[in-house]
């Protein structure tokens, strides 16, 4: 437990960081941690064990009775070049929204080879984004109302 402790602090403090990037990024000033040797598998593994144990603001797991967290991680991927954190982060936040949005179903994060990349996934069984929020998502804080996709 000790392990998801550590884990949920440094979720926590990532979301104050994140605040904190926006800032960075609209003056161009955010900086990048990149290392040589960047795992998809271990952050789609970390990523999975933390919704699996973590919960919502009510205190309500976030993988919902009647949805089922999945993972595919493919063996022997090579690491990648990339800054661990903003990848976790960004796999992180995908997955949470899948998780809000997918009221049966599953949830399932992959990683496979596709030529000289690494493909990593998350899809769900959720009710979608209507086409005219496609936009809205991208922009900071944007976000569709739960239970109001197409």
């Amino acid at each position: 437990h000790l392990k998801m402790i550590l884990s949920c602090g440094k979720r926590l403090s990532g979301l104050v960081e994140m605040i904190m990037d926006i800032s960075a990024l609209r003056d161009g000033k955010l900086q990048l941690n990149v290392v040589p040797d960047c795992s998809c598998n271990e952050i789609c593994e970390e990523v999975f064990e933390l919704m699996n144990t973590a919960v919502d603001k009510n205190n309500k797991p976030l993988v919902k009775k009647g949805v089922e967290l999945l993972i595919e991680v493919e063996a022997g991927l090579p690491t990648i070049e990339g800054d661990r954190e903003r990848i976790t982060q960004v796999v992180f936040n995908v997955t949470n929204n899948a998780l809000k949005f997918t009221q049966k179903g599953h949830v399932k994060l992959t990683t496979r080879a596709q030529g000289d990349s690494i493909l990593l996934t998350c899809s769900d069984t959720g009710q979608g984004i209507k086409k005219e929020n496609i936009d809205k998502i991208f922009t900071a804080f944007g976000q569709e109302e739960e239970g109001k996709g197409g």
